[in-house]
C-alpha cells in the first residue's frame, strides 16, 4: 500500500513504526463492521465478520478469522488493481 489514503492522511509506511513490539489485546467488532461498511463499502467483509462474531468463540479465534477475511480482500484488491493496470 503506498500514497495517501483518501481522508488525507499519512501513507501506511509513515503511519506505522515496522519496530514496533506492539500488539493488539483487543478489536471492537462493531466499530471494524461500520468502518468495514462506512469507510470501505464492503457490506460483504462486514457480513462474514459478524458471522464468527456471532459464532460466540473466544476472542483469538475471531481475530485470526477477521485478519484472514482482511487479508484476503487485499489480495482481491491487489489482483484488481493489478488486471486493471493491464486492461488500461
Amino acid at each position: 500500500m503506498s500514497g495517501g489514503p483518501p481522508h488525507g492522511g499519512p501513507p501506511y509506511e509513515e503511519a506505522v513504526d515496522p519496530h514496533s513490539k506492539a500488539m493488539i489485546g483487543y478489536i471492537d467488532s462493531a466499530a471494524l463492521m461500520r468502518c468495514v461498511t462506512g469507510v470501505f463499502d464492503d457490506a460483504e467483509l462486514a457480513a462474514a465478520i459478524q458471522e464468527h462474531v456471532d459464532n460466540g468463540r473466544a476472542f483469538g479465534y475471531i481475530l485470526q478469522a477477521m485478519k484472514a477475511f482482511m487479508l484476503q480482500r487485499v489480495e482481491q484488491c491487489d489482483a484488481a488493481v493489478a488486471l486493471s493496470s493491464v486492461t488500461a
